[in-house]
């Protein structure tokens, strides 16, 4: 097979980012961190290439709850650094998690619970690309009808 073309080195700036599955590159202006979870889940290729996307200067933080051995290892010998949460902030609260039917009214509970009785925030998580832009659509739709219900709903998302 013809040998693999070398990876063109990274632009100056903005930053940009893209895979097979994307349509287009990402832009990133004046990257300052970039926040990596599950770093189990990339190979070095994918690490490779995240280094070539971030300017100098630019501070890269991996998460893992179980680090890969390379990387511990790296840290071991003072390449990378290595630091450890032993005990949760103080009041932060248990995160609950639990696994049922597909049900728009826990949603709406939910986002109640979280965003109205506590002023907190709800992260939404979509695993398949396809299904982001419908459900969306269907958090935009649920959240104007509990602005509604409150009263607070703006006119243009009260559709009057």
């Amino acid at each position: 097979p013809p040998p693999t073309p070398p990876t063109p080195p990274p632009s100056s700036s903005p930053s940009s980012a893209s895979s097979a599955s994307s349509p287009a590159p990402l832009e990133f202006a004046r990257l300052g961190l970039v926040v990596v979870d599950e770093e189990q889940r990339f190979g070095v290729a994918q690490k490779e290439h995240l280094q070539h996307l971030v300017s100098p200067g630019t501070d890269v933080l991996s998460l893992s709850a179980t680090p890969i051995p390379r990387t511990l290892q790296m840290a071991q010998v003072g390449v990378r650094g290595l630091s450890r949460i032993l005990h949760p902030p103080p009041g932060r609260l248990v995160t609950r998690t639990w696994v049922g039917e597909f049900s728009e009214e826990l949603i709406r509970s939910a986002l109640v619970r979280e965003v109205i009785e506590r002023n907190g925030q709800v992260f939404y998580i979509v695993p398949r690309r396809a299904d982001v832009v419908p459900r969306a659509a269907m958090l935009r739709r649920i959240s104007t009808e509990i602005l509604r219900d409150l009263g607070t709903a703006p006119a243009s998302a009260s559709g009057e």
